[in-house]
């Protein structure tokens, strides 16, 4: 009796041990072993948190972003907070009680989301700052965005060139400035890269800016719409240019330019006596390519979606598995957001004007021809 009794404890012992090791199996801080209904692995869900959808530059970002993700193996939980930064906080504290591996941000007021991000960190959740940084938080690593600064820079380099200034043109040639919304961490950048371009030249007065309105504060324009430019472009004309011509405005993003466009419109220009000015955009929204094929707005700078979308999501990756992402084929460097040196991966822009906008967004697919219809 004591014998079996021995034997029964054994096989007891063993299936236990076995129902150990497998639920040790399981737990590797993975949703791997999870099963749906159907027995099919259940995949981790990344959180994507836009500012926006009023950009259609921001869709464009959560399609590739999707995309991207999907490849690795990921599903994705997207929400957007309509320029509200209160809702996007409450938007992301939703992503990290509903168990998100990782979270994506693209913040509309980079200073309001540290508490949610720190949130986010004390439940062991990444957090990649996608488009803007994060500030005021030791709680973010990394960073994938455009290079900002020369975002802005090309935008002035155009503008030099199509006047000829940088071929010893004098001018003076009269230009109006529109910078991007006070509160967006990126705007700054695009405007020094801008300004830095023209500067000389508004130095040596070959440009003229007519309303003296140059600095920063007194260029932005809140929330990038195109509809505050608009206002502020009719009050300098019919303050400062009567019978003078506007030969340059330099927009830091396509709503702005869109903006502008308008208010010149409504100001008879578009004349063969009365032309439009050099106006320079950002971001590629259909409206602005339309505008440039029908010459009215004459660029805007490419910031590809797509390849940004691909690192950000290969640098998510990383982070889940606790890996350090490398550069590979992108600029790296570092920002500080106030607290920390937050590494930083850009993806160079282009420049898109009426001689290329055909090969590089229509015929490499990011978008479609039927779009050009209005």
């Amino acid at each position: 009796m004591k014998k079996r009794r021995n034997g029964i404890t054994v096989v007891i012992c063993i299936i236990a041990m076995a129902v150990m090791l497998l639920a040790g199996c399981g737990k590797d801080g993975s949703e791997t072993e999870k099963k749906e209904e159907g027995g099919k692995d259940k995949r981790p869900v990344i959180g994507i948190s836009m500012s926006t959808q009023t950009q259609a530059r921001q869709l464009k970002d959560v399609e590739y972003l999707t995309k991207e993700l999907d490849a690795l193996g990921y599903d994705v939980m997207v929400q957007y907070a309509e320029m509200k930064p209160v809702d996007q906080s409450a938007q992301i504290d939703n992503m990290v009680a509903s168990g998100c591996k990782g979270i994506i941000i693209s913040a509309w007021d980079a200073s309001a989301l540290s508490t949610c991000v720190d949130n986010a960190a004390a439940m062991d959740i990444p957090v990649l700052c996608y488009d803007t940084l994060i500030s005021n938080t030791e709680n973010v690593d990394y960073y994938v965005t455009d290079n900002l600064y020369d975002c802005g820079k090309i935008q002035g380099e155009y503008i030099v060139s199509a006047l000829g200034l940088d071929k010893g043109e004098k001018g003076p040639f009269n230009i109006e400035i529109f910078s991007g919304d006070p509160a967006d961490s990126n705007a700054p950048y695009f405007y020094d890269g801008a300004y830095d371009a023209i500067k000389k030249y508004l130095d040596d007065g070959s440009l003229v800016v007519q309303s003296g309105q140059v600095e920063r504060e007194v260029t932005a324009t809140e929330g990038w719409k195109g509809l505050k430019a608009q206002e502020r472009m009719d009050t300098i004309l019919s303050a400062n240019y009567g019978s003078k011509h506007v030969d340059a405005v330099l927009c830091n993003n396509d709503a702005l330019a869109v903006g502008v466009l308008a208010s010149l419109k409504n100001a008879g220009y578009g004349t063969e006596a009365n032309p439009y000015p050099i106006i320079t955009g950002m971001d590629c929204d259909i409206a602005n390519i339309r505008a440039i094929r029908a010459d009215e707005i004459s660029m805007t700078v490419f910031k590809d979606n797509r390849l940004i979308a691909a690192k950000a999501a290969e640098v998510m990756d990383c982070m889940i598995k606790g890996e350090t992402p490398n550069a590979g084929d992108v600029y790296e460097t570092t920002f500080n957001n106030g607290v920390k040196d937050v590494t930083a991966f850009l993806i160079a822009p282009e420049i898109i004007d009426k001689n290329n906008y055909q090969e590089v967004l229509f015929d490499s697919g990011y978008y479609t021809e039927d779009m050009l219809d209005d």
